[in-house]
């Protein structure tokens, strides 16, 4: 009887060991959002870089028109003792529009650190519905160095007939991988 109280204690102790190793690694490696979908701010963080969203969730929008032109803000951070690399990506992607060559972004990039530089895309078109779709990938960064995206998104005004896109919708939004 005494070894199976042994047993059990030591069953339970390992659980308990196992269970806040696990929980731990999923706290510090885990993404968190701060805010709710309403917030003007987003900060998202990895165990060395953030990503903060000052003009809230990236592009969700179904009232596009030709000439639409809409600009948001997004820095990354390096919060890390270390220099290194992110890429950077758009998260999920639902493009609901049929003609899609008539949606593009740009993005221009500046650093905090004056001798470094990032860097941004000129027009590129916005993918089609999808998850982690690149766009641009390993981005050096040095320790407390910030990146801030400037990213503009437009829908083209084109001489054809562009009515084939009314009420359709474009949600996204950008986000970092290691």
């Amino acid at each position: 009887m005494i070894n199976y109280k042994k047993n059990l204690l030591l069953s339970v102790i390992t659980l308990i060991i196992f269970s806040t190793m696990i929980g731990v690694t999923y706290a510090f490696f885990s993404i968190k959002t701060v805010g709710n979908e309403g917030a003007s701010t987003h900060l998202i963080k990895t165990a060395s870089k953030e990503i903060r969203y000052s003009d809230g969730t990236l592009l969700a929008n179904d009232k596009m028109e030709p000439g639409y032109n809409e600009t948001k803000t997004i820095t990354v951070e390096n919060l890390g003792s270390k220099s290194t690399t992110y890429n950077l990506i758009w998260q999920n992607v639902t493009n609901n529009l049929s003609r899609k060559q008539d949606l593009v972004y740009s993005l221009t990039c500046s650093s905090n650190i004056p001798t470094n530089t990032c860097s941004g895309l000129t027009q590129t078109q916005i993918p089609n519905t999808g998850t982690n779709a690149p766009v641009i990938s390993n981005i050096n960064i040095a320790t407390d160095e910030v990146h801030t995206y400037t990213v503009t998104v437009r829908y083209l005004m084109q001489s054809e007939d562009q009515s084939i896109d009314m009420n359709k919708t474009i949600v996204g939004k950008l986000g970092i991988t290691e």
